[in-house]
C-alpha cells in the first residue's frame, strides 16, 4: 500500500494572497474579453459607409442607391466576421462573400425584383 506525501498546508495569509491573486487575473481574463467584444459593436454602431468599393451603384436612381447602401448598412455580412457588409466591403476588401452578395442586391434592385 502506497503512502501519500502530506501536502504542506498554507497559512492564512498565503491562502488570502493566492486567492487574491487569482481573483485578479481572473477578473481581467473576463474584462479583456468583454471588452475586445463590445469595441467591434461599437465602433460597428457609429460607422456608417456610403461608399461600397468594388460595387456598382453608378446605374441605380438616387433614393434608390441611398436604400441599398441603407440596407446594406444594416445587413450582417454571410463570412462571419461579425461586420456589416457595407462595413466589410470598405475593411476587407478581399471578401469574396460580401462582394458576391452586395453585387446581387443590386442587381435585383436594377431588374426590379425589390
Amino acid at each position: 500500500m502506497a503512502r501519500h506525501k502530506k501536502l504542506p498546508t498554507l497559512s492564512l495569509r498565503q491562502r488570502v494572497v493566492f486567492f487574491g491573486i487569482s481573483a485578479i487575473v481572473l477578473i481581467g481574463v473576463v474584462w479583456s474579453q468583454w471588452f475586445m467584444t463590445n469595441l467591434v459593436s461599437l465602433q460597428d454602431s457609429q460607422a456608417f459607409y456610403s461608399d461600397l468599393p468594388d460595387v456598382n451603384v453608378a446605374a441605380l436612381q438616387p433614393e434608390q442607391r441611398t436604400s441599398v447602401i441603407r440596407e446594406m448598412n444594416a445587413t450582417k455580412c454571410p463570412c462571419n466576421c461579425g461586420l456589416t457588409l457595407a462595413s466589410c466591403r470598405n475593411r476587407d476588401r478581399s471578401c469574396q462573400r460580401s462582394l458576391e452578395v452586395s453585387k446581387d442586391m443590386v442587381a435585383k434592385i436594377l431588374e426590379g425584383k425589390r
